[in-house]
């Protein structure tokens, strides 16, 4: 998006309205009885390690996930840390994140990896406010540590996501990186109210697996989906016109 800056949750009526807090606690139970049977498994699913989570969400990018898995486990067994990566060789290290399609990639994951190791003693900062500040990391990354290592109850917004709640909720307009500033917010609040007392991480994998083999971009499988069955999808029943 360009714009680093983790937006704050502001309580609007929309918190306050009834019907939508029973639907967003509805979608969450049925998005993860979904995940337990249909969600997908990756290496960085199973580390609580915040370097290997950083690298992950940075070559996650623009990139599909079954292409990231490999090349991510070849990575952080070369280079486990920052040191080992601010140190890497850059040849090597070019050669390994070949597969991921971006060749500036190489060196700003060599960048992001002298910044911490001089500046912030070889740790990744938790905290989305400070993690922004780091090179290649955007407002998604910064929320995805929040949420997956701290479990704070906090948005993780990317497009995937936003069309996902965008269909559910009638959110006109989907499209996350030319939405207006009052659906950013709406969307903003409704993530929020959607993550609930569930675990963030277990939340959002769930979501992100969901918007990808589910509710897809173009072509959703809506006969299979849970919240078409429930009848609870907005985009379903036609309420709300989208762009793909």
């Amino acid at each position: 998006m360009g714009i680093k800056i983790i937006p704050k949750i502001k309580r609007s009526p929309l918190s306050f309205n009834r019907d939508l807090r029973v639907k967003t606690k509805r979608f969450r139970s049925l998005l993860i009885q979904w995940a337990r049977k249909h969600g997908r498994d990756f290496p960085w699913r199973h580390t609580s390690d915040p370097f290997k989570t950083l690298i992950a969400e940075i070559m996650l990018q623009r990139t599909r996930s079954h292409q990231v898995a490999p090349i991510f486990e070849r990575f952080v067994e070369r280079y486990p840390n920052p040191s080992a990566l601010a140190d890497a060789e850059p040849n090597e290290l070019a050669e390994i994140v070949y597969g991921l399609g971006l060749r500036f990639r190489a060196q700003s994951l060599r960048g992001l990896a002298r910044v911490l190791t001089q500046e912030y003693q070889g740790k990744v900062p938790l905290r989305a406010e400070e993690a922004i500040k780091l090179p290649g990391v955007g407002p998604y990354a910064a929320s995805a540590l929040n949420a997956f290592l701290l479990k704070r109850r906090i948005p993780v917004i990317d497009a995937n996501v936003a069309r996902v709640l965008g269909r559910i909720f009638g959110i006109g307009g989907a499209d996350w990186r030319s939405a207006k500033a009052e659906e950013r917010r709406a969307m903003h609040e409704i993530a929020w109210m959607c993550v609930g007392r569930a675990n963030p991480r277990t939340y959002h994998y769930a979501l992100l697996d969901f918007a990808a083999t589910v509710c897809a971009p173009r072509s959703p499988a809506c006969p299979d989906c849970p919240m078409h069955r429930a009848k609870i999808c907005a985009y379903c029943k036609s309420r709300v016109t989208f762009s793909a």
